[in-house]
């Protein structure tokens, strides 16, 4: 699968359409479009369309899609918890476009 960040060379399906993926430098997770149509304004204008996905970060940008009703499924209770923290430090723009 190629990412913005150059070929993967390790992915994971997190749920259906949804996709953690790395590269040789960085990585993030992929969402494909049927899934993306049911995130926030907000949220599809955070992350990247590279390749028929739209991509999130690994670093920070990831958190936003925990924070997403139509992807919660893809995370763990904890995951969700610490996405919140996340968004509330690094993804401000997000959270007062959600607000």
């Amino acid at each position: 699968m190629h990412t913005p960040w150059g070929y993967a060379n390790c992915t994971t399906q997190l749920a259906e359409g949804i996709y953690a993926c790395g590269a040789a430098g960085h990585g993030g997770i992929g969402i494909n479009a049927d899934r993306a149509a049911g995130l926030t304004a907000a949220a599809l204008a955070e992350g990247e369309n590279y390749g028929g996905f739209l991509w999130y970060e690994e670093d920070c940008a990831w958190a936003i899609l925990t924070a997403e009703a139509a992807t919660q499924d893809a995370f763990t209770a904890t995951e969700i918890e610490h996405g919140a923290t996340l968004n509330a430090r690094w993804n401000a723009d997000y959270l007062a476009a959600t607000a």
